[in-house]
């Protein structure tokens, strides 16, 4: 929804395709990211990171304050 409403009417199909683009680029980053550490530091360096990156995600959502489009109306 918020990809609909900050595009343009005429360009939102190349709205989602870029964000379609950007989501497909970060998810081979993480899996080649995760990959690695798991070859060359092994599983539990491979979830230690991903618990300490959930946790940096929680504070950032605590801490942060609210966007214009999550503040009730």
């Amino acid at each position: 929804v918020m990809v609909a409403d900050a595009a343009p009417a005429d360009r939102q199909g190349t709205a989602f395709g870029v964000l379609g683009l950007v989501n497909g680029a970060a998810l081979i980053l993480a899996g080649v990211m995760a990959g690695g550490l798991w070859d060359f530091l092994g599983p539990s360096a491979t979830f230690g990171a991903a618990a300490a990156l959930a946790l940096i995600g929680v504070l950032a959502t605590v801490v942060l304050p609210l966007g214009r489009h999550s503040r009730p109306q």
